[in-house]
């Protein structure tokens, strides 16, 4: 009968135990997915800060592109001030503000995709329940011991 009892007892510590490894995976994937919430919005102020930066740099760009037509439509004689040089000038600044624009829009939604990631990571990480987790492994583990000590409780009986 001690063989009965033993195996009573290491169900019961392989339950225990087995509770103990889900509560600390459990945790572990809240803390993760926390973390990754984190990284999640380090991504989207990253996003909109890469986009302000390309827009500087395009309308950097096309400044020094409208300078070198200027300069072009100077030395050529021709006053940009109206007619045709004037509205090379125009283009010029309008497709600058449509690529700032662009540039701007495409960071708006990089930003919008992390944040709509980190949202789903904080909702990964509310919905983990160590102590819950933890709770219906120890039960289904108690069922087990249960089971276990219902069988040394009540052998079988012999047939003759």
């Amino acid at each position: 009968m001690t063989w009965a009892v033993t195996a009573v007892a290491i169900a019961a510590a392989s339950a225990a135990a087995s509770a103990y490894g889900t509560y600390q995976q459990s945790k572990a994937n809240k803390a993760m997915a926390n973390y990754n919430a984190e990284v999640a919005e380090m991504e989207a102020r990253d996003a909109k800060r890469q986009g302000e930066d390309e827009a500087a740099r395009v309308r950097r760009a096309n400044q020094q592109l409208a300078g070198q037509q200027r300069a072009v439509m100077a030395a050529r004689g021709l006053d940009f001030s109206e007619g045709s040089a004037a509205e090379a000038l125009t283009q010029t600044d309008f497709f600058s503000q449509v690529a700032q624009e662009t540039a701007r829009q495409n960071a708006a939604k990089a930003a919008w995709n992390a944040r709509a990631r980190k949202q789903g990571y904080q909702f990964e990480a509310a919905s983990a329940r160590p102590g819950m987790n933890a709770g219906i492994s120890l039960l289904g583990g108690a069922a087990q011991v249960a089971s276990a000590w219902s069988g040394y409780k009540n052998p079988p009986k012999k047939v003759s």
